[in-house]
Parts: C-alpha cells; sequence; structure tokens
C-alpha cells in the first residue's frame, strides 16, 4: 500500500507595503478659462534649456502658426530671460532680455502660454 505524499500549506504571512511618496503640500489652484479659439490671439512659449526643448519648442510654435492665425508668438527662454517677439509668419521682429521675472513678461506680453515640457 502506497501512502499519498503529505501536501504542505505555505504559511500564511502578511506583507506590508510602503509607498514612501508624500502628499503633495502645494496648494492647487484652478486651470484658467480655455478661449473658445486662438485666432488674433498672441501665445507664449516658454522653455528652457534642457536637451531637445529648443526644437520642440520649435515645432510647437510652427505648428501653432501654421493651423491657428495667430496674432504672433511670445518665445521665451526661462533660464537666459530671452524673449523673442515672433509675427504671424514666424518671423522674430523683436529680442530682449526679460526687464523682471520672465513668467511676468510672459503673461504680460500673451494672451495664452504654453510653459515648457517634462521628462
Amino acid at each position: 500500500m502506497t501512502s499519498k505524499p503529505e501536501l504542505r500549506t505555505p504559511e500564511t504571512r502578511t506583507i506590508e507595503v510602503l509607498q514612501p511618496v508624500i502628499e503633495d503640500a502645494r496648494p492647487t489652484r484652478a486651470l484658467s478659462t480655455r478661449p473658445p479659439d486662438l485666432t488674433g490671439l498672441t501665445l507664449g512659449i516658454v522653455g528652457d534649456s534642457q536637451q531637445n526643448t529648443a526644437a520642440f519648442m520649435a515645432a510647437l510654435e510652427a505648428l501653432f502658426l501654421e493651423r491657428h492665425r495667430l496674432r504672433g508668438v511670445v518665445r521665451c527662454n526661462r533660464n537666459t530671460g530671452q524673449i523673442d517677439l515672433v509675427d504671424p509668419s514666424g518671423e522674430v521682429t523683436e529680442s530682449f532680455k526679460a526687464p523682471g521675472p520672465v513668467l511676468d513678461e510672459v503673461v504680460r506680453l500673451s494672451d495664452v502660454a504654453i510653459d515648457g515640457v517634462g521628462h
């Protein structure tokens, strides 16, 4: 007579999973109302000096100028403070350093803005 092997059940263990993330304590802000159309508006584009950001922002600018009848573009580099004013044909009409905080200048000069790209 052959005996059946004894079946063993594994011990029940509890594993506590920790999530090493803190709650975001920054204040929240409501999003601005989106305009129904970009026709006649000035678009602010804020980039930085990260690799490929300039190329991405230039492509984004060209796309918006091609697809929307913008009044112009305010191109800004957050790190250098350089601001270029661009007409609807894509030509730079004026370049200068922001006289104060860069984002304040972009807000003053544009109707809507795109701020940076993540990685």
